[in-house]
């Protein structure tokens, strides 16, 4: 079972593309323009990436259960196409890198406060 549940972690991201060309049409690049294009295929893999943060609990560290939410929330603001949802998405993924940076530290462990 330990196993099952790990390849299903690992594959989440590749169970959801299929869904990203449904409701994120312009990501078959037909009919777009080069900005369009690039704008759709950069906050995708950005999604992606959330969403596989978002399931194996690590982006440039450890994410504790709240971070590991708005990564996934994050994730599904970057495959629904639109400029607001795709500025959402980033400004989540921003968040979640500043909270590692600055409230954690390398072993996702709260940083001593110091007096």
């Amino acid at each position: 079972m330990k196993t099952g549940w790990q390849s299903v972690r690992l594959a989440l991201a590749g169970f959801i593309v299929p869904f990203m060309f449904v409701y994120n049409p312009p990501l078959l690049l037909e009919n777009v323009t080069l900005l369009t294009g690039l704008q759709v295929v950069v906050t995708a893999c950005t999604g992606v990436v959330l969403i596989a943060a978002a399931a194996e609990g690590y982006l440039m560290g450890r994410l504790n259960i709240p971070l590991r939410v708005l990564a996934g929330v994050g994730a599904f603001l970057l495959i629904d196409s639109g400029l607001w949802t795709d500025l959402g998405g980033l400004a989540v993924l921003a968040l979640i890198l500043l909270a590692q940076k600055f409230i954690f530290n390398k072993k996702g462990k709260p940083e001593p406060k110091l007096a």
